[in-house]
Order: C-alpha cells, then sequence, then structure tokens
C-alpha cells in the first residue's frame, strides 16, 4: 500500500509520537481512498459512512509507525 512507501509519513514517524502521527496518517489514508474510488465504491462507502470502519482501518495501519522507527535504527 502506498502508505508503506510515503516519505512524508516516514519523516513524520521519525519524528512525532503516535497520537500526532495518527493525524497525519489519516489526512494521507483519507486521500488514497478518495483517489481510488473508482477502483472500489464499498471500500470508500464503508470507510465514509461506517466510524468503526475507519477506525479499525487506520487501527491498522498504525503499525507503519512502529514499522518505520524500526527501519531506521
Amino acid at each position: 500500500m502506498d502508505v508503506m512507501h510515503c516519505a512524508d509519513l516516514r519523516i513524520g514517524a521519525m519524528n512525532n509520537d503516535r497520537d500526532h502521527y495518527r493525524l497525519a496518517l489519516e489526512d494521507e489514508v483519507d486521500n488514497i481512498i478518495l483517489e481510488r474510488g473508482d477502483r472500489n465504491s464499498e471500500l470508500i462507502e464503508a470507510y465514509s459512512s461506517r466510524p468503526e470502519v475507519h477506525t479499525a482501518f487506520i487501527g491498522y495501519l498504525m503499525r507503519t509507525h512502529d514499522d518505520s522507527r524500526v527501519e531506521t535504527k
């Protein structure tokens, strides 16, 4: 997924705690989801209208914070 290759998020992970990183992650994921809307309208609908889907998706992707910090050590 693009999140793992996003240089801005990788830098953000190194320079921010998890809470601040989450804010940047949510913005980036929102952009990715919207850009790919034509590929999976059901995902967009669930992500946009069901808070539990949004929360679970972002929660899963929060591992990128830890992964980015480990990779640079």
